[in-house]
């Protein structure tokens, strides 16, 4: 009968703790196989039993596993969300405080006609929590503005502007609209390893499902060429 209870309890024990389980479920094969060479028919029940158990022990690991997977990945994209809302309600704070200048034209070398965004229409602030080379890596981005993204990146956020993802550097933009006198604001935010918003979210519409996980990249020459031709406006903090 020993065979046969040690089948048993492997599948019951398989069923509440998968790893306990299959610790219990080779004993029993092993004796199974033993009781089986000298023609015990428990054994051989036991044995079948046990190889149930097994197999059921380490669906019900992979299950686990796998389900303790997506839960740290959506405690990932939450946070990755809340990053990204935080990154625009610095913004928010540092415009409706008058710390934010602007320019029809992305350059530092044209620091004279920068002003306070008061005319209706687009301002773009970039992001990155790195060293300049982030925002270099992903586009053509003169030094000087890589620069200034890296240092008010920190001013806006201090040290909680890395990516969920082993505190990955992130890099991307901010997009206000204002028109008569209201804003909207959005967001385009990616780390260095490919997960974040590689289309433009706006504010309300960032949620932990939003959070893409493969191969986001932000177009940050895109925005760039758009505000050089299209007379939208680069601004940074003060």
């Amino acid at each position: 009968m020993a065979p046969i209870i040690i089948g048993i309890v492997a599948i019951i024990t398989s069923f509440i703790f998968p790893m306990i389980g299959i610790i219990v479920s080779i004993a029993g094969v092993i004796v199974g196989i033993i009781g089986c060479t000298k023609k015990d028919k428990n054994s051989i029940i036991g044995l079948v039993l046990s190889i149930i158990a097994l197999l059921l022990g380490l669906l019900m690991t992979f299950v686990t596993i796998k389900s303790t997977e997506n839960t740290i990945d959506n405690s990932r994209k939450s946070m990755f969300s809340t990053i990204a809302k935080e990154y625009i309600n610095s913004v928010n704070d540092a415009v409706i405080s008058e710390s934010v200048i602007c320019s029809t034209t992305a350059s530092e070398e044209l620091s004279n006609q920068f002003t306070k965004p008061t005319n209706n229409g687009d301002y773009y602030i970039f992001i990155s929590s790195g060293e300049n080379t982030i925002i270099d890596k992903f586009s053509s981005f003169d030094s000087n503005i890589s620069n200034k993204a890296s240092e008010q990146s920190k001013e806006l956020m201090g040290y909680g502007n890395k990516s969920p993802w082993r505190s990955k550097d992130v890099y991307g933009y901010v997009h206000f609209n204002l028109n008569n006198n209201e804003y909207t604001y959005s967001i385009a935010l990616a780390d260095v390893d490919g997960h974040g918003i590689s289309k433009e979210l706006e504010q309300q519409n960032i949620k932990r499902e939003s959070i893409e996980t493969k191969d986001v990249k932000v177009d940050m020459n895109k925005v760039l060429k758009l505000i050089n031709d299209d007379s939208n406006y680069y601004c940074h903090l003060k």
